[in-house]
């Protein structure tokens, strides 16, 4: 059978060109280069450009070397070309060149190294050039002794933050102590001499993060590497024994400075009740042992000594802790029983007019020479700033402890043989705390006082004799503060240490204990027990200080 024309165009349409089948694509040829050759030239190229973008890219425009940068002690500040860029552990990309990179921190002499960054160019995306640097600081070869200097802002330091307490600690406290023994043990201090700087401290102890610090710290004497964060409460106690300290006031010490959330079971203790029945106990009777001790004392003549009149305090028992209307619970100081050796203490405090007999005779404590005693750490810059407008026979105040120890000095050596006449190694003196308290006791214990010292608005009364208790004391509650010669400890009236330590962390400025209260306090809020601490170079218009004359400190 014969195909008409159209099927067959149709039948050689579909033979040339089947449906479905792709057509070749034939390239052209570029500036006349084959399709071949130009098209391996392009692939090449961006395998090049890769490669140069990820292995030599970044090596030509950010050449470096990376340093791991080390210290001994750690924590120091690192600087490059003297820009500060961190602190040590550190790791830092440093450019290519040459640079000065300083090493410093606090008490310790800055070390300089002058390195050459060079860097690898090629893979430096994937594997930076790496040098390991090591540097040992050494004691601050300026200083006389860094190591006590050292101790001495670090215990200031942390009886700042001491004294903040829980309730008033808005912030994260620092760690104070931990990285002070690092440094110290930096400076080759033998590990004893640091554990006595570090347990003069737990007196200072009042809440629970300064607690972890100081425990912290006395961990790395014994050769942690890296203490832990917090410790038990049943590991507290067991703890402290190991470095020997002992306390009969232990939990009614914890009670105060944990959580009461995690003395709950302290509280329920039967050693925590016998603690506080012992305290109880020590009181029996003691009431009116004091009032006919006192009475006894009262009655003896008064040593007039300099123009000042002073009463002699017998020996005896100081009950710590023992003041008016105090009852015996975990909120008021514990009790403890000291020695008190005999002193003649007197009879008011420091006048105006006896303080400008001696800045007349030593005139660098006078107020013209305030700055100069400001810019030495021994005043602040109020001292004496009502000197000039007070009465002769107001109670001196605005006076730093520094100066009030001055004072002491100059009566010492002005009187100083009618003062050893006295006694064995006597000495003229701010009161120690207990001497103080003792005679406070023995002097005003269930006596009132005068409305007269309290609640003023226009600074203290005059020294008339009109405010005097069973010894003829004049203000020893009220009127003014008065110095002691003890450092001030914020938990020593909670937790009573057996013993005694040398303490190297006592610097210029370390808060000293006042005691008495002042014109300004309401006669409700102090009492014989009332005591507080103030930076020896403060000067305020509430504190003033009387003299002691007994055995030489």
């Amino acid at each position: 059978m014969k195909q008409s024309n159209s099927e067959r165009r149709t039948h050689a349409k579909d033979t040339s060109q089947p449906v479905g089948e792709a057509l070749p694509v034939r390239l052209k040829p570029v500036f006349g280069i084959e399709p071949g050759k130009w098209l391996t030239v392009m692939l090449t190229a961006g395998i090049a450009v890769v490669l140069f973008v990820l292995l030599l890219l970044p090596g030509i425009i950010d050449r470096h070397v990376v340093y791991d940068i080390e210290s001994t002690p750690p924590s120091a500040t690192v600087h490059l070309n003297g820009q500060r860029i961190g602190s040590t552990p550190l790791r830092y990309a440093v450019p290519a060149g040459s640079h000065t990179l300083t090493v410093a921190r606090p008490y310790f002499s800055p070390e300089s190294r002058e390195i050459e960054a060079g860097g690898r160019v090629v893979g430096s995306l994937f594997a930076s050039e790496r040098q390991v640097l090591n540097i040992t600081l050494r004691p601050d070869s300026s200083d006389a002794d860094p190591a006590s200097r050292l101790m001495e802002d670090a215990a200031l330091d942390f009886s700042r933050w001491a004294a903040l307490g829980a309730e008033r600690a808005d912030r994260p406290v620092p760690a104070i102590l931990v990285p002070a023994v690092r440094d110290l043990q930096a400076m080759d201090v033998p590990n004893a001499a640091i554990q006595e700087f570090l347990l003069a401290r737990i007196k200072d102890v009042t809440f629970e993060p300064v607690l972890n610090d100081l425990m912290r710290a006395l961990a790395l004497t014994r050769g942690a590497t890296e203490p832990p964060r917090t410790f038990e409460t049943e590991e507290i106690v067991s703890f402290f024994e190991q470095f020997e300290v002992v306390s009969q006031t232990w939990l009614q010490w914890l009670v105060r400075i944990l959580p009461s959330s995690e003395t709950e079971t302290i509280r329920d203790s039967r050693e925590y009740q016998m603690e506080l029945e012992a305290g109880r106990n020590l009181e029996h009777g003691y009431s009116e042992a004091v009032v006919d001790t006192g009475r006894e004392a009262g009655a003896t003549p008064l040593r007039r000594l300099g123009g000042k009149d002073f009463r002699s305090v017998p020996s005896g028992k100081l009950l710590q802790g023992f003041g008016e209307a105090l009852g015996v619970d975990d909120r008021t100081p514990t009790r403890r029983r000291i020695d008190v050796a005999p002193f003649l203490i007197a009879t008011a405090p420091v006048s105006v007019s006896e303080f400008r007999t001696f800045v007349e005779a030593h005139p660098q404590w006078a107020p013209e020479a305030r700055d100069d005693l400001v810019s030495a750490g021994l005043a602040d810059t109020v001292y004496l700033a009502d000197f000039d407008t007070q009465p002769g026979t107001a109670p001196v105040t605005g006076v730093s402890w520094h100066a009030a120890r001055a004072y002491a000095a100059w009566f010492n050596e002005t009187h100083g043989e009618a003062i050893t006449s006295l006694g064995f190694n006597f000495e003229a003196r701010l009161p120690g705390e207990n001497e103080w308290a003792w005679a406070a006791i023995l002097d005003r214990h269930a006596y009132d006082v005068a409305s007269g010292a309290f609640s003023r608005s226009s600074g203290p009364a005059t020294l008339d004799g009109a405010r005097t208790g069973r010894l003829g004391l004049e203000d020893m509650l009220g009127n003014v503060w008065e110095w002691m010669d003890d450092p001030w400890y914020r938990a020593s009236s909670t937790l009573r240490i057996e013993g005694s330590r040398a303490d190297a962390g006592l610097g210029p400025s370390f808060p000293r204990v006042v005691r008495g209260g002042s014109w300004a306090n309401p006669r409700a809020a102090v009492g014989t027990e009332s005591r507080g601490g103030q930076e020896a170079h403060w000067a305020t218009p509430f504190l003033g200080f009387r003299l002691v004359i007994g055995v030489q400190n």
